[in-house]
Parts: C-alpha cells; structure tokens; sequence
C-alpha cells in the first residue's frame, strides 16, 4: 500500500546531533554533548535539544512525493539544526557515511564538517592534492592508479624519495598502517603480504621529525589545542595511541597554528586536527589531517576544546546577533557572550 506523502513536520526539531559510530568512543561525545548542554544552559532562552545518535540507527529515503526522508528505528524524525560529525576518519567511508552527511545537508543541515571536508580529510591523497594547489608545504607524496601494488612504478618513486621513505594507507589512522622503509628490499616483500583494499602513500622521509609532530587543534577558525606527540621509542610513529607522549604548547609555536589555520580554511573544515612535522627547509610541513581529533585523553583535560565546539553552535545559530568578548568581530565589549 502506497504511504502517501510522508511528515514530520508536527515533530520537534533538535538543535544539535552529535552524530556516532558504534565503533567510535563513547566518552568523547558525551564530553561533547554536555559541553553543549552546558553553553545552552547559560542561555536566557532555551533554543532546542541536544541529543547524541547513532548513524547505523538511522534510514534515508527518497522519493517524488515526500522528497528527503530520514528514520531514526521505525520513525520518521526531523533532522536537526546542526551536526557534529565525530565519526573517525579510519571509521568513515564514502559509501556508507557521505550519503548520510548529503542528505541531511540537503534537508538544509548545518553539517559540521560537510561531507565534501569529510571525504577529503578521510583520504590522505585527496586533501594533500587540495593543499598543494594552495601552497602548503608538504612532504613530497607519490600514489599511483593501479590495482596492484606490484603495478607500481617503485623504481621512480625511489629515484624521487630514496631511502628510507614513509608508505602508509590512504585510509589508516591512529598510526596504523604507517611504515619506514629503510631500503627497497622491504618494499618488494611487503607488495606480496599487505592488503591492498585501497591504495597507498609513499612520502618523503624527514629525518629531523622523526618520531615528533606538532598536532593542532582548530575549532571554527580558532586555535585550540597544540600538541607536540613524541615517540617513546625508536618508532617513526609519534601517535599517542601507539604510546607516545604529549606536551602541551598552544600558543607556543605561532608558525605552525598559523599554518594549521590556513589548512583549517582551505580544506574548510569546522573542527580538525592538523598534524604537522617539523622541517628544517619550511619550519613545518602538513602531514595529514584529521576530521574527528580525539579529545578524551587526560592531556586534553581542562582546555576547553568541547567548549571551543559549543560556543560555534551557539554562535551560528543567532549569526550576526551573537556578540563575545572574544571573538575578533565582536562589538561588544562586556565581560560574558551575549545575544
């Protein structure tokens, strides 16, 4: 039986999702979804729920009557105001999650970061392609169309690189499927043992940032966070969740946030961690990015990132009515946020 035109008009609107994966921390949205709660609470007026979903608990539908159609179980919901996307870039695929991210942005959401920022930030090659056309300085990248690694042309790449050189999945995170190649006798061994789902990366080595990074995180436009990650053992590998170690330097390396912006504003993304590798040639060049930073580990305590994300909730949601002290295009000069 047809259904006729379907509705949720009649529905409340959220203001905010913090859209999930099952596979993702839980602890990190509900940081969060209470910082959000927190800003909403100050408020005088009480401007819409903020509720913490799922992805795999939601449907789409399309059709020429209803037009775009989201469930959440059986139940047809109206889509929020805002999105914060924290599904991780080693978590989200193009196939699955981009068709959400579109259809919610075509149902007029505020998706944060849009699909277009998601799908370069979960590909290293793509969002390194983007920077390069805007002058970032990266390390020199190769990747190749094949179906095969034992397609590839490593004997250019080597001429290029040398040894050893940095290859790494297009789609790894967290450290994972990143290794240095100290010759060309590995590359040959690991062309007959690695899963070759997706392409890989081959970077140029540098030496001066081995095992230490910069990671830099930027939340609508403003610096919020700087790290230096060292490794604690001989690794290449500067990752926290590989056992690295973190000392807290915002503000502390200008250079860098400044060029973590710039990154921040070309790939246009609203919340993303940018890691950075020290160069001698450049001061710093752009490893890669992240769209889903990590902020539940105990160095991440006390700086306000979760705030940081609240108040451009809030912010956007009142536009040019919304004032802050601290905010550059503030006209007011009070004390507290104001609307």
């Amino acid at each position: 039986m047809m259904e006729g035109v379907l509705t949720a008009s009649s529905l409340q609107c959220d203001l905010v999702w913090i859209l999930k994966s099952k596979e993702n921390n839980i602890k990190d949205s509900a940081i969060i979804h209470k910082a959000i709660e927190r800003k909403l609470e100050s408020l005088d007026e009480r401007i819409g729920n903020v509720r913490t979903v799922d992805h795999e608990e939601l449907t789409l539908r399309i059709d020429n009557a209803s037009g775009l159609v989201i469930y959440e179980g059986s139940k047809i919901i109206n889509p929020p105001k805002f999105v914060i996307v924290r599904i991780g870039s080693g978590i989200l695929k193009s196939e699955f999650h981009l068709p959400l991210l579109m259809h919610l942005e075509y149902m007029g959401v505020s998706v944060l970061n849009s699909s277009t920022a998601c799908n370069l930030a979960t590909h290293k090659f793509l969002h390194l392609q983007e920077l390069v056309r805007h002058q970032i300085p990266i390390a020199t990248t190769f990747t190749y169309a094949s179906k095969e690694l034992g397609d590839v042309n490593t004997e250019l790449i080597d001429n290029v690189l040398g040894y050893p050189q940095i290859m790494k999945s297009i789609h790894g995170n967290q450290g994972s499927k990143v290794v240095l190649l100290p010759s060309p006798d590995l590359v040959s061994e690991m062309k007959n043992v690695l899963n070759h789902e997706v392409p890989y990366l081959f970077q140029d080595y540098i030496q001066e940032s081995h095992g230490r990074d910069i990671r830099v995180i930027v939340v609508d436009n403003k610096v919020s966070f700087s790290m230096i990650r060292s490794s604690n053992t001989t690794s290449v590998k500067a990752n926290l969740s590989a056992g690295g170690t973190a000392e807290v330097v915002t503000g502390k390396y200008p250079d860098a946030e400044e060029l973590a912006l710039k990154i921040a504003r070309v790939l246009n993304m609203d919340i993303v961690g940018v890691d950075l590798l020290f160069s001698d040639c450049t001061g710093f060049v752009c490893c890669e990015v992240n769209n889903c930073p990590g902020i539940t580990r105990p160095v991440y305590s006390g700086h306000g990132i979760e705030d940081d994300m609240a108040e451009m909730i809030v912010k956007r949601y009142y536009g040019k009515n919304y004032k802050c002290k601290n905010d550059d295009l503030a006209t007011d000069t009070s004390s507290e946020c104001s609307v």
